[in-house]
């Protein structure tokens, strides 16, 4: 299973394959909080993950409720309670995921499709590449808006945004249309934001973190610019055919 964490050397965010975490803790960063020495991001904190077959430990930002980088985070215990959730959710996740497909399996008489993934040829798990056909995020086929019965799994505990770089590179902020900067980069910023159209507008995460969905902007400030409110949602999804036009 694969979560999204952002590096806090360069800013990218990167697939990590949770299987392969061997520890993960909060950590005081050891270097000024506000320094960029060599691109890296000023943070606080840092969470520090250790994989299977490796002996040093690779420096993420840490993380917010929703799975989001949060670099203003002090509190070490808060920091590690949110971290844990982000990783803990994904993997119940895998398990539920894997329990059903395993009884499915079973009283169809068909082969087993959750056999572990296969090792690398170092014995070691490739945590860089995504296991075609592997139980796991199965998506929504395509469909723009939820069921019922999913809206109410996610009203319980929302899910986590799962953002790939998806649109075009560029190199200026939508919302400013100032450049990036090693300070404040850019990064993949949702024009719908994802709690609000999981809850109040019942939309897809697959739709949601495509590519209808998103723009760049920087990561302080302009993101959260870059959002629209409800009634700016509801207006915007009329214009793009997604509402009827009697929803407004």
């Amino acid at each position: 299973m694969f979560v999204t964490l952002t590096a806090r050397n360069s800013g990218r965010v990167q697939l990590v394959n949770i299987d392969q975490v061997r520890t993960a803790s909060i950590q005081p960063v050891q270097d000024d909080p506000m320094a960029y020495d060599g691109g890296a991001l000023a943070t606080h904190l840092v969470a520090s993950l250790e994989f299977t077959g490796s002996n040093h430990f690779v420096h993420y930002l840490p993380v917010d409720a929703d799975g989001s980088p949060a670099p203003q985070l002090t509190d070490v215990a808060k920091a590690t309670r949110l971290l844990g959730e982000y990783l803990s959710a994904f993997r119940s996740s895998n398990r539920t995921t894997q329990e059903n497909a395993r009884a499915d399996a079973s009283m169809a008489g068909v082969n087993d499709v959750t056999s572990p993934i296969e090792p690398a040829i170092d014995g070691v798990g490739d945590a860089t590449t995504v296991p075609m056909g592997k139980p796991g995020n199965l998506g929504f086929d395509g469909r723009v808006f939820l069921t019922d019965a999913e809206h109410q799994t996610y009203l319980r505990r929302k899910p986590v945004r799962f953002v790939q770089k998806v649109i075009a590179a560029s190199n200026s902020c939508s919302v400013c249309g100032e450049d990036g900067s090693r300070e404040n980069p850019l990064q993949v910023a949702h024009i719908v934001p994802f709690g609000l159209g999981v809850v109040h507008f019942k939309l897809t995460p697959e739709w949601l973190d495509g590519p209808a969905n998103l723009r760049w902007a920087h990561r302080r400030v302009c993101n959260k610019a870059a959002e629209l409110s409800v009634d700016q949602t509801r207006a915007h999804l009329i214009e793009l055919g997604v509402l009827p036009a009697d929803s407004a």
